[in-house]
């Protein structure tokens, strides 16, 4: 999970298209670390490629899911 998790950090910091194709990859790594509501808006922003809001949440997630 960590390294996927590294991975999609990488391509949102880089503003990388590649993060949709690591979302659609890794669904049940991501969907593991959100909640069901919070899972939709983490795709909606990738697939938006609203980046900086997904790489906000993804830190979010996956420190409370570290701690």
């Amino acid at each position: 999970m960590k390294l996927v998790v590294e991975q999609m950090t990488r391509h949102l910091a880089e503003f990388d298209a590649a993060a949709s194709d690591c979302l659609e990859a890794n669904r049940g790594v991501f969907a593991s670390l959100f909640s069901a509501e919070e899972f939709g808006k983490f795709e909606q922003q990738v697939q938006g490629y609203a980046f900086g809001e997904a790489l906000a949440q993804l830190e979010q997630a996956a420190g409370a899911h570290r701690g």
